[in-house]
């Protein structure tokens, strides 16, 4: 998922009418014709016939992406293909860190310019209070849906990046095992703040993006507050709706500096033994706190401090 700027979209009155009628959909028996074996196949089409319905569809397709929408002003043809310069980009970057899995399956992307549209995608799980995620990638149907209403349009490429990220980590990385929601999220967020080369491609280790300033301003209220910032805390987070709530502008920016730090604090002593925690995480499905301490060789006061010292040093492009 991808937050926004304030952490979620406003509570309007569409929005909630929306939740509503969703979550009464949920509730209702599905026919037995209805039913598909294939989960992925039933959504693109459901996706496919939403898009479609639009005057202005388009559609434009890479090597390895497809990015569909009803919104005149986004331009198809130019988000794959950053898509497609991004995915070149990740899988060089996991080169000698651990070892991934290519996939040929073709990564579908819609981008609907209504709430109503970009809904009939979402999950069915509860909603995490007032926490509506402007883009979203679901691990079963292996989709990416985002909503231009919640995205400033100059921030669509950053967001294409979160959700793609989130695709190419579950289908090269961890073979669509779920995983702890800081991991997830602070790997999705990891891509997507790292700074552009001016040249289509992607500047390893530098912070750029439009979400990176606010981000570094709440790991300052983070760091300052009292009691003290623990990253124990974070670690311990397993439950999505705690992740997810009222918090989940502090959480994002928690698991991007922790993702950041263990790839490039101390001139990146803790990478490789980040690298096999994750190989373990894929392995196994398990990511506990005390796996993460001994892949890294700190303990939670360790980490705490490496994330606070590295976090304070971050200068965004």
């Amino acid at each position: 998922m991808a937050g926004l700027p304030a952490g979620a979209l406003a509570q309007t009155d569409e929005h909630e009418e929306e939740d509503q009628r969703y979550q009464e959909r949920l509730k209702q028996p599905t026919p037995p014709d209805a039913v598909s074996s294939n989960p992925r196949e039933a959504v693109v089409a459901a996706a496919d016939k939403l898009i479609r319905d639009s005057k202005d569809y388009t559609s434009k397709s890479t090597a390895h992406w497809q990015v569909r929408t009803d919104d005149p002003g986004v331009d198809a043809a130019a988000s794959a293909a950053m898509l497609e310069s991004f995915r070149t980009w990740f899988e060089s970057f996991w080169k000698g860190r651990l070892s991934t899995t290519p996939s040929e399956d073709l990564g579908r992307v819609y981008v609907f310019s209504t709430f109503h549209d970009y809904n009939q995608l979402l999950t069915g799980g509860a909603l995490h209070g007032a926490f509506r995620p402007a883009g979203h990638y679901n691990l079963v149907t292996d989709v990416v849906a985002l909503y231009l209403g919640a995205i400033d349009r100059a921030g669509l490429p950053d967001t294409l990046v979160h959700e793609g990220a989130h695709m190419l980590i579950a289908r090269e990385i961890l073979h669509g095992r779920p995983t702890a929601p800081w991991l997830a999220e602070g790997l999705a967020a990891y891509f997507e703040s790292t700074a552009r080369d001016g040249k289509g491609g992607f500047d390893t280790g530098a912070v750029g993006g439009r979400e990176a300033k606010p981000r570094l301003r709440e790991l300052k209220k983070i760091l300052d507050a009292k009691p003290a910032w623990s990253v124990g805390a974070l670690l311990e987070m397993d439950d999505p709706h705690g992740f997810y709530g009222e918090r989940s502008q502090a959480n994002y920016a928690a698991a991007w500096a922790l993702v950041h730090a263990l790839f490039h604090a101390e001139g990146g002593a803790h990478a490789a033994g980040f690298a096999r925690f994750i190989t373990t995480a894929a392995a196994t499905g398990e990511s506990s706190p005390d796996m993460l301490y001994e892949a890294v060789g700190l303990d939670a006061a360790g980490l705490t401090a490496l994330v606070a010292a590295h976090a304070r040093g971050i200068a965004p492009r």
